[in-house]
C-alpha cells in the first residue's frame, strides 16, 4: 500500500514494521482496558451484593457497562482498524441506553416519577443551562409538570433511536465506498450524518442537563454532581470527539504515516484516547456508583406512602363500617318499636334503649 492513501490498512499491516510508539500504544491500550473491564466487574458484584433494590441495581449497572464496552469496542478497532465503524455502531447502542436509564436512576433517587414531581412542584426550573440554552438568557423559568417531564425523557431518549442508525447507515455507506469521513463537502454524506448525531447528542445532552440543574440540589447527598459529570463525558467523547479528529484528518492537520492515511490515524487517534478517557471516567464512576450511600434511600420512600394510603383507607373503611353498624342498630329498633303486638310471639323477648320488646323467632 502505498504512502498517504486512503485505504484503511489491514490488521496484519498494524504490526508490520511496527514503531515503539506504535508498540506501547498497542501494549498499554489492552492493559487498560482490562482493568476498566476488572473495575466494573467488582462494581457490579458489589452493587448485586449491597443493593437490595432490583430497579435501581439494574440502572445502575447499565451506567457502568458504558466504559468497559467503549475501552473494549476500541481496542478492538485499534487491532482491526476496518471494524472501527461497527465498534462504534455497538458502543453507541449501549451509550443510548444507558443514558436513558441515568435519566431514570435520577428518578428513582426521588422515589419514582410522581415523588420528583411532587419534590419539584414548586421549584423554578431553569431551561438556559448548557450546552446551548445558556445562551439563551431570556428564556422563562417554570415548574416541572409531567407534560415538561415526558418530553425530556423523550428528548433523552431520542439519541438511542438517532445515532445508531446514522452509524448503521454509515457502515452501509462505507461498505459501498460511498462514505469519506471528514469531506465537509455538500455532495458527500459525512456532513449530513455528522450533523444528524451531533444535533441528537446535543438535544439529548441539553435535556439531560435540566433534569440535572433541576435535581441537584434536592439530590446533593446522591453525588449527583459527579455521576452527571461521568456520563456526560462519556457522551461528549463517545460522539462528537470522533468527528473533530476527523475533520481534523480531512485538513490534514493530521498528517499520514505509514500504515495509516490521515483517517485511519485520526480514529487510531481517537481509539487510544477513548480507552484513556473512559478508563479515567472508569474509575470515577466506581467511586461514586459503588457505594451504599445514596444507593440504599429515596427522597420520598414510595412504600411508606403505599402503606399510609393503605392505612387511611382501612380507618375509612372501619368508620364506614362502624356507622353503618350504629344506622342498623337505629333501624332495627325504630322497626321493632312499631310493630303490631298482637302478631308477636309473647315467648321472645329482648330489649332495646330499655323497652321490653316481644319478636317472633
Amino acid at each position: 500500500m502505498s504512502n498517504c492513501s486512503d485505504e484503511t490498512p489491514y490488521s496484519e499491516e498494524v504490526f508490520k514494521d511496527a514503531t515503539p510508539i506504535r508498540i506501547a500504544v498497542y501494549t498499554i491500550a489492552p492493559i487498560l482496558a482490562f482493568f476498566t473491564t476488572l473495575i466494573f466487574i467488582d462494581s457490579t458484584v458489589y452493587v448485586f451484593e449491597m443493593i437490595p433494590n432490583k430497579s435501581r441495581r439494574n440502572k445502575t449497572i447499565w451506567v457502568l457497562l458504558i466504559y468497559p464496552t467503549f475501552t473494549m469496542c476500541s481496542v478492538l478497532a485499534l487491532y482491526i482498524p476496518r471494524a472501527s465503524l461497527i465498534c462504534k455502531f455497538a458502543s453507541s447502542i449501549i451509550l443510548a441506553i444507558a443514558m436513558y436509564q441515568f435519566l431514570k436512576l435520577m428518578m428513582d433517587y426521588y422515589g419514582g416519577r410522581q415523588a420528583m414531581l411532587t419534590i419539584l412542584q414548586d421549584s423554578r426550573i431553569s431551561l438556559n443551562t448548557l450546552p446551548v440554552l445558556c445562551c439563551f438568557v431570556c428564556l422563562p423559568k417554570g415548574p416541572l409538570t409531567e407534560r415538561k417531564l415526558r418530553i425530556l425523557r423523550r428528548l433523552v431518549m431520542q439519541v438511542g433511536i438517532v445515532c445508531p442508525i446514522v452509524y448503521f447507515i454509515t457502515c452501509i455507506l462505507w461498505i459501498d465506498d460511498k462514505y469519506n469521513p471528514g469531506v465537509l463537502d455538500p455532495k458527500e454524506p459525512f456532513i449530513y450524518l455528522s450533523t444528524a448525531s451531533i444535533t441528537s447528542t446535543i438535544i439529548a445532552m441539553q435535556a439531560l442537563s435540566i433534569v440535572f440543574m433541576a435535581s441537584r440540589k434536592p439530590l446533593v447527598k446522591y453525588n449527583i454532581t459527579a455521576k452527571y459529570i461521568t456520563v456526560q463525558n462519556a457522551l461528549l467523547f463517545g460522539n462528537v470527539q470522533s468527528i473533530a479528529l476527523n475533520m481534523l484528518a480531512a485538513y490534514e492537520v493530521i498528517p499520514c504515516r505509514e500504515p495509516y492515511p490521515n483517517r485511519s490515524r485520526a480514529e487510531v487517534i481517537h481509539n487510544f484516547l477513548i480507552v484513556v478517557e473512559f478508563f479515567v471516567l472508569g474509575l470515577m464512576a466506581r467511586i461514586f456508583f459503588r457505594r451504599r450511600q445514596g444507593n440504599l434511600e429515596q427522597l420520598i420512600d414510595s412504600t411508606m406512602e403505599k402503606a399510609e394510603i393503605d392505612l387511611d383507607e382501612k380507618d375509612i373503611d372501619m368508620c364506614m363500617t362502624k356507622e353503618n353498624m350504629e344506622e342498623e342498630h337505629v333501624v332495627k329498633a325504630g322497626y321493632l318499636n312499631g310493630i303490631d303486638n298482637k302478631a308477636l310471639d309473647e315467648s321472645d323477648v329482648i330489649t332495646t334503649n330499655g323497652n321490653t320488646v316481644t319478636t317472633k323467632c
